[in-house]
């Protein structure tokens, strides 16, 4: 046998609005219904006969026959549920069906997890880019592959570009082929950067050529910085 409906659930038991006007399930208390997803000793509420259950009985007149609802936690807190609702018929839900049932749940419980944290971690970005959007230095962000990773609006205008991606694509082409004591540019700025990510700072003095040929002496930082689930270097 088959369960005949699969829905995904959730927000309901939150919003007093939908308590009143809009569960999807009507004429069941929703106190009810949650407390029978959160028991201890059985943290999955099935029915096999909803005719027979004097609190969902009231599910019978949508065409409902049996159930099982599994919850979905997320962070430790209800988010919702997972009900398969039979509707040909009273069928009490086998251990098969609750096993399944409990992984599918972990599963979406672990996407939705995952979700928050990536929504989360986007936010925080924005945050950080608002904030070196606001500072009048330079600064830009490099990862251990020496790649420029991300910069700010005063390193776009000092630099004399129009865009953050012209800038991080043509940064390396500012430095002249040599430095004025006579370092190979890139070789030396490459070293400084790994000093910083081993260190966890290196302070210098560097000229830069911008596009319009003039000479740009300045006087640099590169310090170590947590990004994301790695490291990279914040270059000001």
């Amino acid at each position: 046998a088959y369960t005949d409906l699969v829905i995904i659930e959730s927000g309901w038991y939150r919003s007093e609005e939908l308590r009143r006007e809009r569960f999807t399930h009507p004429g069941i208390k929703i106190e009810k219904f949650v407390a029978a997803l959160q028991r201890e000793d059985t943290p999955y509420l099935r029915i096999g006969d909803i005719s027979k259950d004097p609190e969902f009985s009231n599910l019978e007149k949508i065409g409902i026959t049996g159930m099982l609802a599994v919850p979905i936690y997320v962070r430790g807190e209800l988010w919702g549920c997972l009900s398969l609702e039979m509707c040909s018929g009273p069928r009490e839900p086998d251990e098969s069906e609750i096993y399944l049932a409990k992984m599918v749940s972990n599963v979406i419980s672990g996407a939705l997890a995952r979700s928050i944290m990536l929504n989360e971690m986007h936010e925080a970005e924005e945050r950080s880019q608002a904030m070196l959007d606001a500072s009048p230095l330079a600064c830009s962000l490099l990862d251990a592959d020496f790649t420029v990773i991300g910069c700010n609006k005063a390193a776009v205008s000092i630099c004399g570009f129009q865009e953050k991606q012209e800038f991080m694509e043509k940064f390396y082409s500012l430095n002249p082929k040599k430095q004025p004591d006579g370092r190979d540019s890139i070789r030396a700025f490459h070293m400084l950067v790994q000093r910083a990510f081993s260190k966890g700072e290196a302070h210098f003095e560097w000229l830069y050529i911008l596009p319009d040929g003039t000479e740009l002496p300045v006087e640099a930082t590169l310090k170590r910085v947590k990004w994301r689930d790695d490291y990279c270097v914040a270059y000001y």
